[in-house]
C-alpha cells in the first residue's frame, strides 16, 4: 500500500525534548520512535525556541510548546473551514465551471477582503474522492465533502504516468 505519514504526538515530542536535553543522537531518537531522522531534524529545527532577550541557556526544544505551535500552524492552513462564506463563494464558482486560477485572480481583481490562493482551491477539488474522517471519527470513502469539513487521512499522490509520489526521485529510464 505505501507509507502512511502521521503527525508527531505530544508524547513523541516530549520524548524528543528529553532526549535533546540529554544529547541523544538524532539517529537514535528516530530509531526508537520509528521515524525518519529527517523528520526529527525538521521537528527540532522548526520548533527550536530562542529569544535574544534571554540568555542562551534558556534556548532549546520544548515538546509541549512545539505541539501547540504545530496545532496552530495546522489550524491556520484550514482557511476554507474557518471562513464558510468564502468556501461557499468558491464552490459556487467551481460549479459555474471556473478554474482555480480564474477564481483566485478574480478575488484579487475585485479586491476581496478574504481571498484564497489557487493551490487551496485545487486541493478543495481534489479532496472530494479521498478518504475522510468525520467529526465523529468514522471514515468515509469517496463522498462529497464540500469545504473540507472533515479531516484528511494520510495518503499518497499519483503523478502523471501512474507513478506514486514517495518523496524520492523517479528511477532513471
Amino acid at each position: 500500500m505505501g507509507a502512511v505519514y502521521t503527525q508527531l504526538s505530544l508524547k513523541e515530542r516530549r520524548r524528543i525534548e528529553d532526549w535533546w536535553h540529554a544529547k541523544v543522537p538524532v539517529r537514535e531518537m528516530a530509531r526508537v520512535l520509528h521515524r525518519s531522522k529527517s523528520t526529527i531534524h525538521r521537528e527540532i529545527k522548526r520548533n527550536f525556541w530562542a529569544d535574544d532577550a534571554f540568555p542562551k541557556k534558556y534556548a532549546g526544544y520544548f515538546g509541549h510548546a512545539a505541539h501547540l505551535q504545530s496545532q496552530k500552524r495546522r489550524s491556520v492552513q484550514r482557511k476554507l473551514i474557518r471562513h464558510p462564506e468564502l468556501c461557499k463563494a468558491v464552490v459556487a464558482r467551481i460549479k459555474l465551471g471556473w478554474t482555480p486560477e480564474q477564481i483566485g485572480n478574480r478575488m484579487i481583481h475585485d479586491g476581496a477582503k478574504q481571498r484564497v490562493c489557487q493551490e487551496t482551491i485545487s486541493r478543495l477539488g481534489q479532496g472530494n474522492r479521498r478518504t475522510h474522517r468525520t467529526a465523529e471519527g468514522k471514515g468515509r470513502v469517496g463522498q462529497e465533502t464540500g469545504c473540507h469539513a472533515t479531516r484528511h487521512v494520510a495518503h499518497r499522490h499519483t503523478l502523471p504516468g501512474g507513478r506514486r509520489h514517495l518523496n524520492k526521485p523517479a528511477p532513471k529510464r
